[in-house]
C-alpha cells in the first residue's frame, strides 16, 4: 500500500508541477485551484505510505494556531466591518494549507526513489514561454480567437500578469537544478527565455524581478548567510515602519511626480490611504478585506490623482496586514514566519543563494502588486515551495525538507 501510494504521489507531483504555469496562461484563476488539488493530494497519498509526514513543524503550528485565534477574536469580537466577519472562513484555510506544505515532509519519499520531476517543469516553462511571447507580440491574439473576441478593444495583456510572474519565479529553482545535473546551456536558455517574456509582457513587477533575483543570486551566492539575514531585516524593518513609509511617501514624490508612470502613482496614492486608515486602528486594524469598503475623505480626495474609488486590496502585503489584523497581527505573523524558515539555516550555502534570491522576487512581487490574501498569489507561492523541496531535495547533503 505505501509504495503504491507514493506511485500516485509521484504522478501527482510530477503532473500537478508541470502543468501549473500552463493552466495559469490559460485562466489565472486555475492556480489556486491546482494548488490546493495538488497539496490535498501530496495529503492523502502522504497519509497511506508515511503518516508521520504530516506532521508540520510544532512551532509554525502553535504559532499559526495563534495567529489564526487572534484573526478569529479581532473579528468577532473587535472588527466594525461587517462584510470582513463573512471573508475570515474562506481566507485561512489557504494561508494554512501554504503553511502545511512549507512546515511538513509532504514532497518526501521514504519506500521509493525520487521522482525525476524537474524535467516535466521544464517543458511546462519552456511551452508557457513560447505561448506568452507569442501573445505578447500580436495582442494576445490566441486568446481573442479561443474567447471568440478577435474585435474586442478592451482585452489587455494585463491578464498575463500573474502567470509572468509565476514564470519569473519558477524558473530559477528548476534552473538551478538543470545546472547541478550538468546541463548550464539548458539553464541560461531557461532563464534567458523568461526574462525575455518579462520584457514582453504588461507586468513592470515581473520584469522588475526578473532583473532583481540573479543580482541578488550573484550577491548571494559570495555572501549567502549575510543576504539571508540582510533580507530578513530588511523585511522586517520596512513591515514594521510602512504606515509611517506610506504615510509620507505621497509628500516624498509630488515634486517629481509628473515623470512617474500613472500605475506606480496610483500605487502610491493607494498605500497612503491604506497607511492613513491603518493608523487609525494600529493595534487591532479593521479586518480582513476591509480595503475595498474603504472611503476616500474628501482631503484625501483633493489629493489623489488616480485613486478615486475604493480598491479590492492595496497591492502591500506589509500595509495590508497593519490595516487588517494591526501591529499585533503583523508581530504575530512575524514569528510564524519565523519559524516556518528554519529549516533554511540548515541548509548549504551552496542551495542558500538560489533559495534567496527567489525569496526576494516573492516578496518584492508581494509589496507591489497582489494581495495578501489573493487565493491565486497563496497558490504561486504554495507551488514554489513544492517546487524547491522538491529540486532541493537530493542537492543538499542537509536536505531542506
Amino acid at each position: 500500500m505505501a509504495l503504491l501510494a507514493e506511485r500516485f504521489k509521484r504522478f501527482f507531483l510530477i503532473w500537478g508541477l508541470a502543468i501549473f504555469i500552463p493552466l495559469g496562461a490559460a485562466s489565472k484563476q486555475s492556480m489556486g485551484t491546482s494548488f490546493i488539488l495538488l497539496a490535498s493530494m501530496l495529503i492523502v497519498t502522504t497519509f497511506l505510505s508515511s503518516p508521520r509526514q504530516l506532521i508540520p513543524d510544532r512551532s509554525v503550528f502553535i504559532s499559526l494556531f495563534s495567529f489564526f485565534l487572534y484573526i478569529l477574536g479581532v473579528h468577532f469580537f473587535s472588527v466594525q466591518c461587517v462584510p470582513c466577519k463573512s471573508l475570515l472562513l474562506t481566507k485561512i484555510p489557504m494561508l494554512a494549507l501554504v503553511f502545511w506544505v512549507a512546515s511538513s515532509n509532504l514532497t518526501r519519499f521514504v519506500h521509493s526513489p525520487r521522482p525525476n520531476i524537474p524535467v516535466a517543469l521544464i517543458l511546462g516553462l519552456f511551452t508557457t514561454s513560447l505561448f506568452l511571447i507569442i501573445e505578447f507580440l500580436n495582442d494576445a491574439m490566441i486568446y481573442r480567437f479561443v474567447s471568440d473576441r478577435l474585435n474586442d478593444p478592451e482585452v489587455a495583456l494585463s491578464r498575463y500578469n500573474r502567470v509572468t510572474s509565476a514564470l519569473v519565479i519558477f524558473v530559477w529553482p528548476i534552473s538551478y537544478w538543470v545546472y547541478r545535473k550538468g546541463h548550464p546551456f539548458i539553464a541560461v536558455i531557461l532563464i534567458s527565455i523568461t526574462c525575455f517574456t518579462a520584457a514582453l509582457s504588461d507586468s513592470n513587477s515581473a520584469l522588475v524581478i526578473s532583473i532583481l533575483i540573479p543580482l541578488v543570486a550573484i550577491a548571494a551566492y559570495f555572501f549567502a548567510t549575510f543576504i539571508f539575514w540582510l533580507v530578513l531585516s530588511s523585511l522586517s524593518i520596512f513591515t514594521l515602519l510602512s504606515p509611517i513609509i506610506f504615510l509620507f511617501l505621497l509628500n516624498w514624490v509630488k515634486p517629481f511626480a509628473d515623470r512617474i508612470p500613472p500605475s506606480t502613482l496610483d500605487r502610491i496614492e493607494i498605500w497612503h490611504r491604506t497607511a492613513s486608515a491603518a493608523l487609525e486602528a494600529p493595534w487591532f486594524g479593521h479586518g480582513i478585506g476591509v480595503t475595498r469598503y474603504l472611503v476616500i475623505p474628501p482631503e484625501l480626495l483633493d489629493q489623489y490623482k488616480y485613486h478615486v474609488t475604493a480598491t479590492t486590496h492595496p497591492h502591500n502585503a506589509a500595509i495590508q496586514l497593519w490595516l487588517e489584523l494591526g501591529a499585533i497581527g503583523v508581530i504575530i505573523f512575524f514569528l510564524v514566519l519565523w519559524f516556518a524558515i528554519q529549516p533554511l539555516r540548515r541548509i548549504s550555502s551552496s542551495c542558500l543563494f538560489i533559495v534567496s534570491a527567489t525569496a526576494v522576487g516573492v516578496i518584492f512581487t508581494s509589496l507591489v502588486s497582489f494581495g495578501f490574501w489573493q487565493e491565486t498569489w497563496l497558490g504561486i507561492i504554495g507551488m514554489v515551495i513544492i517546487c524547491f523541496k522538491v529540486t532541493l531535495n537530493g542537492l543538499d547533503d542537509n536536505d531542506p525538507s
